[in-house]
């Protein structure tokens, strides 16, 4: 079991990227040798302004946090991308998708109990974002827990990482799914399925300019920090308005309580049979101007019709539609439709 230290930290937030600390959210904490290396702790996975998401209202219409800001560029690093630093990517991106991260042999969804067993006690741990984070700078790895103690964040600081730049990522992966901005972070978000999320974190100065490369990776599972036990409100509902094939195909849905505090981060489409199709919600609003990418969800610019397009081949999968909301601790509540067939 993870122990819980009397230590209180004085700042808030604050990254510090040399000596013994560790640091984060306000929480209880302790100290690393000075040998071994500093990881930063923040709440980054959790900022969910979709800053490029900029060029309609959808902000404001589908959730109650609405500030949208635009992203800093990381500094441009001179040396040309090396297939070792895109190699690094493509593996990043497959272990993520099985909810791992690199240099890590630890999955979300485990317990930190077969961390521990392995690795000892953690050198440090505080509350942030969503849960408490433990830190092994040792093993160059921090750990995002719930309060079952289950490992909902696996954070990889490892070297390799720290090779990979902006134009890496993008070389293997093509445009994030979103950018998010914190005051320490800049944060490029790859959806892996409709599970988890490969966050890309750049390190931000006190000037605001963004590092060239990577600090670290974050494989992200929003559910593991829903908290159903303490919400203070109904779940977020997907009422489907018109049927599968009524319309040609697609079928329309739209957004019942969606939850006061939170942001609508990704749509999904989860096939009993078949692959699921996940789009974030820059993705659906650049569809909808678009309407070139099928399968994928589009949101109009009117913020409350939403639709999922399918192809033809999709015609007889029986699935349903599934939403996630984050609120700016990385809390997550989800939402999901009754099942229904493509027709």
């Amino acid at each position: 079991m993870v122990k819980t230290s009397r230590w209180i930290l004085s700042a808030i937030g604050t990254a510090i990227l040399s000596g013994g600390l560790v640091t984060g959210c306000a929480g209880a904490n302790t100290t690393a040798p000075a040998s071994q290396k500093a990881i930063n702790v923040t709440t980054e996975p959790t900022t969910n302004t979709a800053a490029t998401n900029s060029t309609n209202d959808n902000s404001t219409q589908l959730s109650n946090t609405s500030t949208v800001t635009t992203p800093s560029t990381p500094t441009s690093s001179t040396s040309p991308s090396s297939s070792t630093a895109l190699e690094t990517v493509r593996q990043a991106n497959e272990l993520a998708k099985t909810g791992q991260a690199v240099g890590i042999p630890y999955k979300v969804q485990s317990n930190i109990d077969a961390v521990q067993q392995a690795w000892g006690q953690p050198a440090q741990q505080n509350e942030a974002g969503a849960g408490i984070y433990a830190t092994f700078p040792a093993h160059q790895a921090a750990f995002g827990l719930n309060k079952g103690e289950q490992i909902f964040d696996v954070r990889s600081f490892s070297s390799a990482i720290q090779s990979v730049t902006l134009a890496d990522i993008e070389q293997v992966l093509g445009q994030p799914g979103a950018v998010r901005e914190t005051s320490d972070s800049q944060i490029y978000l790859y959806p892996e399925g409709p599970d988890y999320q490969l966050l890309w974190v750049f390190a931000k100065s006190q000037s605001g300019s963004v590092s060239s490369h990577v600090d670290h990776i974050s494989v992200f599972w929003p559910q593991g920090t829903v908290n159903s036990m303490a919400a203070t409100q109904p779940a977020p509902g997907v009422v489907i308005d018109n049927a599968p094939g009524k319309a040609g195909r697609l079928l329309t849905f739209s957004i019942a309580n969606p939850p006061q505090g939170y942001q609508l981060e990704e749509l999904e489409w989860i096939p009993t049979n078949g692959s699921p199709v996940v789009n974030t919600l820059t993705q659906a609003s650049k569809n909808g101007t678009s309407g070139n990418n099928v399968p994928g969800f589009t949101i109009n610019s009117d913020g409350q019709t939403m639709s999922f397009l399918y192809t033809d081949a999709m015609r007889g999968q029986t699935g349903y539609v599934r939403v996630i909301y984050q609120e700016t601790s990385g809390a997550a509540m989800l939402g999901q439709s009754s099942t229904v067939t493509l027709k």
